[in-house]
């Protein structure tokens, strides 16, 4: 397989800015079923370069990250109600704690940048979450807010907050 570039996937794919989060975005799915005030399930494409981030956000509905193509990620998640973090490695070198997706829970903040030293500069991904994604119950982590809340956390939440950038 050929390696892509950045402007060749955001054009195959259709991929355009995710405003709330940074980095860029195409939806792919979004279930007809629907249960009480949403659907039941969507996807979506998320694609992001060395110099984006997925800005710290909560969702209210679990959502699973996949790894598709370019470097790997790495994926901060913050309990909202104990502060306990962790961070996930998304990509597929298993022998180097990778993996090819990531449970996020409902309410957990969660953040994603592309690890450091990768060969592509830029990671295509995908998120499937069950019900549906609904922009409503997108909630920002501000950074001065996360700060105050994690201060044990402050480099890891500095490096998942800040301006948005989408390309």
């Amino acid at each position: 397989m050929n390696k892509m570039t950045t402007d060749e996937i955001i054009s195959r794919l259709n991929l355009v800015p995710l405003v709330n989060e940074g980095g860029l975005v195409a939806q792919t799915y979004l279930s007809e079923e629907t249960y009480e005030n949403r659907r039941c399930g969507s996807a979506i494409y998320y694609f992001l370069t060395k110099d984006s981030f997925s800005h710290l956000h909560k969702l209210s509905a679990d959502e699973i990250w996949h790894y598709y193509y370019g470097d790997a990620v790495e994926i901060l998640q913050i309990d909202d109600k104990t502060g306990q973090h962790k961070i996930s490695k998304l990509g597929i070198n298993l022998l180097d704690g990778e993996t090819p997706q990531v449970l996020i829970r409902k309410n957990t903040w969660q953040g994603a940048r592309i690890k450091n030293g990768g060969a592509f500069g830029y990671t295509l991904m995908g998120t499937t979450m069950s019900p549906s994604y609904m922009e409503k119950d997108f909630i920002l982590g501000e950074q001065n807010e996360m700060l105050k809340r994690f201060p044990n956390i402050s480099e890891e939440i500095k490096k998942f907050t800040g301006e948005k950038i989408y390309k």
